[in-house]
């Protein structure tokens, strides 16, 4: 046997440095967040509008509520709008 050190096997350990190091990557994340949920939220509006012709007041029964159409439909697309925005600003928010 050998006695070289072991290396742990969480691969975060080198990310961690590089994260202390970058000032702003946390801004930067912040800022990917709101400005994903913020263009889900056009996107989704304008989908409504142009494509199914309906009001952005139009609500769908879940149960025994009534839930708008618009956050049901702006959640999902934030977060398809997040994986690409994150790959491009490069604020690590998906792991690799």
């Amino acid at each position: 046997m050998s006695n070289a050190p072991v290396q742990p096997a969480d691969s975060s350990a080198p990310n961690l440095a590089a994260s202390n190091s970058d000032k702003t990557l946390r801004a930067r994340q912040w800022l990917v967040v709101v400005l994903s949920f913020a263009i889900g939220a056009v996107i989704t509006a304008i989908f409504m509008i142009a494509f199914l012709k309906v009001g952005l007041d139009v609500t769908f029964p879940m149960s025994n509520w009534e839930f708008p159409l618009i956050v049901a439909a702006t959640i999902p697309m934030g977060f398809l709008v997040m994986i690409w925005l994150d790959y491009f600003m490069g604020t690590k928010i998906l792991p690799d």
